[in-house]
Parts: structure tokens; C-alpha cells; sequence
């Protein structure tokens, strides 16, 4: 019986309402054949239908016809007849229907073929290959694949870019030739002297007269991104990267499997020389390029391009603000670099800088606890491993560059260096500080490689942050160590030595006062080197402002020193912020922003919701790159209430959209070993020598009428009053008298040297 015949009968209404919820398509009996459906179907339909009712014909009614298929008595049978047949056949298809699941295919294809779509089913095949659910229907010749919108207008904007980039790298490959032809002349005519090292251009056994033939080629075959300088972009990366003609087959030749994109690796490299090389130098680019040029593994390793890879992703910037493709090429280059080092069978001055580059990507993911291993593994390796190949100035340049992180890291988590060098020790003295190719570049987009070039002074900041960081671990031997008990005059012989470091530096590295004008003659790196330069100075005197035996003057004066020192340096990173953006900071800069505006909120009176919020967006801009920030803002969200202030009011978008109470204990500890970021003053104060404040007022002046002042001016800062409560201890007081009518005698007469606290903090 046919359900159209039923449906047309006037006056019936022939669904019911459960018959409009039911959907054929989701049922079990979906795969079934189809006469097997189509008797289901008629049963479910036949069963679904209301009674018909009678018709106005009384004939029809009291005398059926046998003839007539829509007879009453005839239809009953035959819908008897039906029911019944129908319900063996639903009984066996509800069970096999039952016991069948749908499989579905292993992997999915973005592009469905026509037959799938209009299904909606999943499809796994792909352009030219039939898919599973049309070849199990025998119809994969009709399998077709139509091209999807959406692919194909991202497929020509990659191809766009890649265009673009393509023509950049023609273009500046252009600009290389001259600059080529000057260094191949430097090279051969002048025998290296004013140009390159000799030694390190020469492949490995090959005659200069191998090396002039070799110089007759092109020296790009892939385009150049123009390079400059020791510590910039990459250029030098491309350039004479054909030099050896007779090196290995491709094959060998590639540093990374990560990914084939050469273009890609050059940009992660030039990322990280120009803003993590130059603040922690930690081996000479000029050797590692010779290397890399001619691909020896003498100062250049898969596994130390990798490291430098995976934290140059974290620098790398979509300019449409899509991130997440960097975040995971840095996890593989990360991956990779694990990978290699677990066959390395002794460790070699290449692998004590591999784990230190580690130790940075690990600690920028928020993974600090992790990677402190591998950094004390790269420290503690440098005293037993044989130096090789390598020369003196390279391994100087590793040692110095290995040892400034480790203090630097030790500095955060107040805890004593591992195997430590001397603190006394002569900084670089086999390094040559006047490269002819020491220059840096603003470089953040591919774009950027034609930019013209600056004096960087790499080598120069370099050696002064080893020797600030020889003055930071003796602050950390004072307050960490296990001898002694602090004095006034050691921190005071400290504090001098943090001046006259700065007193001492070089006058194009001290000048950080830049007009629109001379802006772009500005280096990051030493903005980095004075921003934690302030950092140490808070950390020197802090633990005091927690003592409480000091007198009202001496510790309003304490105070200070260190709102002074946080503010200065909070506006140097406002500057560096405006001049090169806080997403291209070095990885333990947040570091530095935390403690300087942890400072100004503990210990200041004004500015201090403005510094917080400050704070905030700072850390928000380095976040997409460096996931460590996220933890950080966790702990400064609980420093903030602590203190009794108010979070600013869109506290989470600025972390990312999430919440400062869903970053666990674990999260904390892994970041940066501790539970928070600022120093345990209240362990620290046990340290503090009885004395101390007896004699650190005698101290402070006898520091100042030595080591500064102006002697012209009157006393009118001094920092102590004359009224002092007198000390019980006889000695004491005598001693303290006699100092105390000495300076009062030299502030009558005017010769007494004032104390100018802007002169010290900026001798």
C-alpha cells in the first residue's frame, strides 16, 4: 500500500505527532539495502497512522467490496497482513541494526569529495585518491574533489608572501655584490688583515689557491638577507655559504630536519642575534659563521642551530598577530635539540652552549625548574671539557658569556652560583673588542634585513655584563652565603663598586638619552645592561629596610636609595618599551620589571597604581612569545593584594584571558623554582650583623666624604640628625661622639661634602 494513496484521502490528517521526530537518515537501519528499508519504512509509516474515518458513503460502509482495494474489511486485512510481516522484518533489522556501529575513517580530509558532502559524512580521501565510503559503494569513479574557497585564498596568499619574500631576497642579494667583491678583496689582496679571519674562510684542507678558485662563484645560489654586523640579522648567514664548493651533498649540509624553509631558519636566527645574543653572549659569532659557512662542526652543531631556532620562535611575529604556528615550530626545534643531544657520547664546548641556549627556551615556556639543570650541566662542564679545535678567544667568549647567565639566574632565585669563578678574575683578555663587522640592526620581519645598520658594541656590552655580574655575585655570596654575618661596611664596599662599574662605562654604552633624531642610533642591549644594573642596587639594600633597628632618618634615606634606583629604572624600560617594544625583550627582563615595581609597591608612596598597571602591560606584550610572563603576572597579581591595592580592571585581558587564581603551586614553582618572584627579605634579615646599626650611619658618611659629594655644596641633605639616641656600650658611644662632632665640625666650617643622591646614583 502505497502512503501516497493514504496521505490523499480528504479529511484525513495522517501523521501524528511522533511521526514528525522521526529522522531515517540518523536511524539504525541507515546501511541497511533498501527493499529491507522499504519495508521498514512501510511499517513504520502503517504503524504511525491514525484511523481513517468512516466516509459519508454509508454504501462503502455496509457493503464492502471485495473488488475495491480501499474496501474497510479488505484493508484491515490486508493492514493485519502487512503489520505482521513488517514486524519480523523490523525485529531482525532493529538487531542487526543495533549490533552495527559506524566506523569512521582513520583520518579525516579537510576537502571532502562531492558524494561525502552531500552525505555529511566524513571523508578520508584525498585530490586523485578515491575515498573508503566510495569505494565500499562502488562508486569511486564518481569520487570527485571540488576545490574549497577558503583553501584556495589561502593557498595564493602563501603564495603571495612567498613571492614577496622571494623578490626581497633577489633584491638584497643585489646590494650583496659589492659588499662581496670588498671582502674577497680584503681577503686575498690584504691577507686577511681589515676583513675576515683567513682561517676561518679556508675550508679544512684546502690551499688558499683551492680557496680563490672556490671565490670565482657566486657566493648565493638562495638570496641573501643583508647582514652587517656580529650580533644583528643574517645575512652572514647567507653570505659565502657557497665559499666551499667541495663541502658534503646537500643532505649533510642541512643543520635542522625541523624544516626545509631556509628562509625560515636564517629569520629565527637573525631574531636571536639581534636580541639574545648581544645581552648574553655566550659564544663568538664570528667563529660560529665560519663554521656555519663551511659546515664543519668545529664551533657550529645541528643541535646548537636548533636551540638557537627554537628561541628565536620566540621572537617570531605574524604581522596579522597569529602566533600559535611559531609556538609550535619552536616546540619541535626544542624536541629536536633533546633528540640530538641523547646521542652525543661527550660533552665539547658546542654542547656546554647548547644547554645554555636551552636552558633559555626552556625558561621562556615557563619551564625554569626544568631547565636548570641543563644550565648547571653547561656551567659545571666548562671546568673538565678539552677545548679541541677551539681558540682561546672563543672558549673566553663561552666562559664568561656561561658564567654572566648563571649569576644572572642565581641573582632571581637567591641561591649561590654553581662552580663559580673567581669574581676577580680579568675579563676577556684574549677577545679583540674592534671588529670592523660590530654592528647591530633593528630586525624583527624579513623586511627588515635591508636596513641599514648601526655600531653595536657587542663586544664591548658583553664584557661589561660579566663584570657588573662579578659585583652581583658577590651581593649573592653576601646575602646567600653560609659565612659570616653582613656588615654595614660590606654593603657599602659593594655599593661602591656597583658605582664605579657605572662610573667606568664607556661613553656611547652610559649615554641612553636619545631625541627623535638620534633614536635609531639606540641598543637594546644597553638599555638591558643599565635596567639591571638598578635591579642589583634594590637587591643590595632591601633586606635593611627590614630591620627594624635603624633610626627613622637613616632608614627614610635607606628608602631612598632604593625608590630611587626602582624608578630610574622602571623609566628605562618605559624607554626601551618606546623605542623597540617590550615583545622583543630578553627573557629575564620580566625578571627585572617585576623586582623594580615590586619595589616602588612596597616601599613608595606615589605612582603606585600607575606603576602596576604599568607593569601589567609590559609583561602583556612579552607574553605571546615568552609563556613564562603568564606566571609572573600570577605572582605580581598577589604582591598587589597583599600590599591592600586593587588589580587594574582589565587585569585579565592584559593576562591573556585568563585568571590569576588558575596558575597552580606547580606553575609557580616550575616558572622560577619559588613561589614567588620577590626576595625573602624576612631570611635574608637574619643575616644582618647585630651592629650593623650602630655603625653603618659612621659608615654611610665616612662612603660619602670618600667617595662622594660635591664639595662646593652645602650639607643640606645630610641624612642623619645630630640628636642620635646615644648606645649603651661605652666603646660605641665614644667612638660615635668623637665621628659625630667631626662631621659637625666640618659642616660649620663648609667643607663637608653633601650628600647629592642623584650624583650617586649616577656618578
Amino acid at each position: 500500500m502505497g502512503t501516497s494513496q493514504v496521505a490523499d484521502v480528504p479529511g484525513t490528517s495522517v501523521y501524528d505527532d511522533a511521526w514528525a521526530e522521526v529522522d531515517l537518515r540518523r536511524s539504525p537501519f541507515r546501511d541497511m539495502p533498501n527493499d529491507h528499508f522499504t519495508h521498514l519504512g512501510t511499517f513504520v509509516v502503517m504503524s504511525s497512522f491514525r484511523s481513517i474515518r468512516p466516509s459519508s458513503s454509508s454504501h462503502n460502509l455496509n457493503h464492502p467490496d471485495e473488488n475495491n482495494p480501499l474496501s474497510p474489511s479488505i484493508q484491515s486485512e490486508a493492514s493485519n497482513s502487512s503489520f505482521q510481516q513488517s514486524n519480523s522484518v523490523a525485529d531482525t533489522s532493529v538487531s542487526v541494526g543495533k549490533g552495527r556501529k559506524r566506523k569512521a575513517p582513520v583520518s579525516v580530509s579537510q576537502n571532502a569529495c562531492t558524494n561525502c558532502k552531500r552525505a555529511r559524512a566524513k571523508c578520508d580521501g584525498s585530490e586523485g585518491a578515491a575515498c573508503t565510503r566510495c569505494i565500499s559503494r562502488n562508486i569511486a569513479d564518481q569520487c570527485t574533489y571540488e576545490l574549497h574557497l577558503k583553501t584556495a585564498k589561502e593557498e595564493l596568499i602563501r603564495k603571495i608572501r612567498n613571492l614577496e619574500l622571494a623578490n626581497q631576497e633577489l633584491l638584497n642579494s643585489i646590494k650583496e655584490k659589492d659588499q662581496w667583491i670588498e671582502n674577497v678583496v680584503n681577503l686575498v689582496v690584504h691577507k686577511g688583515n681589515g676583513g675576515e679571519d683567513p682561517e676561518l674562510v679556508k675550508p679544512s684542507g684546502q690551499t688558499y689557491q683551492d680557496l680563490l678558485r672556490a671565490l670565482q662563484h657566486p657566493p648565493l645560489d638562495r638570496g641573501v638577507a643583508h647582514r652587517h654586523d656580529s650580533g644583528s640579522s643574517v645575512d652572514s648567514v647567507h653570505y659565502g655559504s657557497d665559499v666551499n664548493m667541495d663541502s658534503d651533498d646537500e643532505g649533510s649540509s642541512r643543520w635542522t630536519s625541523v624544516t626545509t624553509d631556509e628562509s625560515r631558519i636564517h629569520h629565527l636566527m637573525a631574531l636571536y642575534f639581534s636580541w639574545v645574543h648581544p645581552v648574553h653572549m655566550l659564544f663568538s659569532e664570528r667563529h660560529f659563521m665560519g663554521s656555519y659557512r663551511n659546515k664543519n662542526r668545529i664551533y657550529c652543531t645541528n643541535s646548537l642551530i636548533n636551540a638557537i631556532c627554537a628561541l628565536g620562535c620566540c621572537y617570531e611575529e605574524d604581522e596579522q598577530g597569529n602566533n600559535g604556528a611559531s609556538k609550535r615550530l619552536g616546540e619541535r626545534f626544542a624536541q629536536q635539540v633533546l633528540s640530538e643531544t641523547k646521542n652525543e657520547t661527550k660533552m665539547t664546548p658546542v654542547s656546554a652552549v647548547t644547554y645554555a641556549i636551552l636552558f633559555l627556551v626552556q625558561l621562556s615556556a615557563g619551564k625554569g625548574a626544568s631547565a636548570v639543570s641543563h644550565l648547571r650541566l653547561a656551567v659545571e662542564s666548562l671546568r673538565k671539557i678539552p677545548v679541541g679545535n677551539w681558540s682561546e678567544e672563543a672558549f673566553e667568549i663561552t666562559s664568561f658569556g656561561i658564567h654572566t647567565l648563571n649569576t644572572a639566574w642565581s641573582a632571581f632565585t637567591y641561591q649561590t652560583p654553581a662552580a663559580p669563578i673567581s669574581p676577580h678574575s680579568t675579563v676577556f683578555t684574549k677577545v679583540s673588542h674592534n671588529k670592523s663587522d660590530a654592528y647591530w640592526k633593528s630586525y624583527r620581519f624579513p623586511r627588515d634585513s635591508g636596513k641599514e645598520p648601526i655600531a653595536g658594541h657587542a663586544i664591548e656590552t658583553a664584557k661589561e655584563f660579566t663584570q657588573l655580574s662579578q659585583v652581583i655575585f658577590q651581593t649573592i655570596r653576601l646575602w646567600c652565603g653560609s659565612k659570616g654575618k653582613v656588615s654595614a661596611q660590606t654593603v657599602l664596599r659593594l655599593y661602591r663598586q656597583y658605582t664605579n662599574w657605572k662610573a667606568a662605562l664607556p661613553d656611547h654604552l652610559a649615554k641612553l638619552d636619545f631625541t627623535s633624531d638620534t633614536a635609531p642610533q639606540a641598543l637594546p642591549h644597553a638599555f638591558s645592561l643599565h635596567i639591571q644594573y638598578y635591579v642589583a642596587i634594590c637587591q643590595l639594600f632591601v633586606p635593611l629596610l627590614e630591620c627594624k633597628g635603624f633610626s627613622p632618618a637613616a632608614m627614610d634615606h635607606i628608602r631612598t636609595v632604593c625608590v630611587s634606583s626602582a624608578q630610574q629604572g622602571l623609566e628605562l624600560c618605559q624607554r626601551y618599551r618606546h623605542l623597540f617594544s617590550n615583545r622583543y625583550q630578553p627573557p629575564m627582563q620580566a625578571f627585572c620589571l617585576l623586582h623594580l615595581s615590586d619595589l616602588i609597591l612596597r616601599q613608595s608612596k606615589q605612582g603606585v597604581e600607575a606603576t602596576i598597571l604599568f607593569c601589567f602591560e609590559m609583561l602583556s606584550e612579552s607574553l605571546p612569545g615568552f609563556p613564562m610572563v603568564g606566571t609572573l603576572q600570577a605572582m605580581f597579581c598577589e604582591s598587589v593584594l597583599s600590599c591592600g591595592y586593587n588589580l587594574p580592571a582589565n587585569v585579565e585581558k592584559l593576562m591573556g584571558g585568563r585568571t590569576w587564581q588558575s596558575y597552580s603551586r606547580e606553575d609557580k614553582l616550575e616558572c622560577c623554582e619559588r613561589l614567588t618572584y620577590a626576595q625573602p627579605v624576612d631570611i635574608l634579615v637574619e643575616r644582618l650583623d647585630p651592629d650593623i646599626t650602630k655603625s653603618f650611619e659612621d659608615e654611610w658618611h665616612e662612603h660619602i666624604e670618600n667617595h662622594g659629594g660635591n664639595r662646593e655644596e652645602p650639607d643640606d641633605m645630610s641624612i642623619f640628625d645630630d640628636d642620635e639616641p646615644e648606645t649603651t656600650a661605652s666603646k660605641g658611644s665614644s667612638a660615635k661622639s668623637s665621628t659625630s662632632s667631626r662631621r659637625h665640625g666640618k659642616r660649620n666650617s663648609g667643607d663637608q661634602r653633601a650628600m647629592d643622591l642623584r650624583l650617586m646614583m649616577n656618578p
